[in-house]
């Protein structure tokens, strides 16, 4: 739209930008259903349970994105697509996320 302005962010490699995206998503104010959505994930890999998929986590995304819950359906395409959710099982050696965000 006419008279918007967006800040882009370039990174001398990819390793800097996964960092910084999981710095906002880990302390902006529109993540926390997506942090809740981490924190359930931690807690069922320590109980066993593994009751949360990637599809549990991706609908916590919808702030990520101007087009709000449509940015979550066209990233659920992508995993689908590219059967990603077999990574269910994968985790993180050290959450990103505190128990206390």
């Amino acid at each position: 739209a006419s008279g918007q302005t967006h800040r882009v962010k370039a990174f001398d490699t990819i390793e800097e930008s996964i960092e910084s995206y999981l710095s906002n998503v880990a302390r902006h104010r529109a993540y926390r259903e997506f942090r809740a959505a981490i924190r359930s994930y931690y807690q069922s890999r320590t109980d066993g349970s593994h009751a949360v998929t990637v599809f549990d986590l991706t609908s916590g995304l919808s702030s990520y994105a101007e087009i709000g819950e449509d940015y979550v359906q066209r990233l659920n395409s992508v995993i689908r697509a590219n059967r990603l959710q077999i990574l269910d099982e994968s985790f993180l050696d050290r959450p990103f996320v505190s128990s206390a965000s």
